[in-house]
């Protein structure tokens, strides 16, 4: 996916794919190809980044860039720099949000006005892995794509979700923070007996 020397070959030769523009594509591949002559060294953070904000998730193609260079970012933190990336990209209202990831502690927070999805296509946090999402204050609806992690605690405080059908994919789930009232008990009534129910006021940005 970062052969960028190899692609300018079959560019040079007039092959065209016919879900880019031609002039977009050909200036990404040359001009990494100049930057990074090995095909075998993937981009360095800032490098992906760049790409990612050049690209613009043109077709949905971002999520698919993004989930190839999780296979050979080692590191954690740039994993999610760049995953952070990919989300403004997708939420373009979420502009003053926040986003904090602790690898120590396996705890994924982010959240404010504007981030309404974390996928378009699939989930592109299986480079984090994270045990707890923290999504408090945040606008998504639900998290459909997100279940197949180990996630053990789920905080969704004030945000508007459709419903709780989701959480019957969070196999792993351990506890469960809501607002007071955003959930039933009988809507909550699926949940296994070992799941804990948390509600607290406020969002995990009013408590810092």
């Amino acid at each position: 996916m970062q052969r960028f020397n190899e692609a300018t070959e079959y560019l040079d030769q007039g092959e065209k794919r016919d879900e880019f523009p031609d002039q977009l594509i050909s200036d990404i591949a040359h001009g990494y190809a100049r930057i990074k002559p090995d095909d075998d060294q993937p981009l360095s953070t800032d490098q992906m980044v760049d790409l990612l904000r050049r690209i613009d998730n043109f077709n949905g193609f971002e999520a698919m860039i993004v989930l190839n260079d999780q296979k050979v970012r080692a590191d954690p933190h740039r994993r999610a720099r760049i995953i952070e990336e990919h989300l403004r990209s997708i939420n373009p209202q979420w502009s003053d949000g926040w986003f904090e990831y602790d690898f120590a502690s396996s705890r994924l927070r982010l959240g404010g006005k504007g981030l309404k999805s974390l996928s378009e296509s699939g989930s592109i946090l299986s480079g984090l892995q994270p045990r707890m999402l923290d999504i408090s204050g945040s606008e998504i609806s639900a998290l459909w794509k997100e279940g197949g992690y180990a996630i053990e605690t789920l905080d969704v405080r004030e945000c508007p979700l459709t419903g709780p059908e989701f959480l019957q994919r969070f196999l792993h789930l351990k506890t469960l923070i809501i607002s007071p009232n955003q959930f039933t008990k009988d809507e909550l009534e699926f949940l296994p007996a070992w799941v804990e129910v948390i509600e607290r006021t406020g969002t995990s940005a009013t408590e810092l």
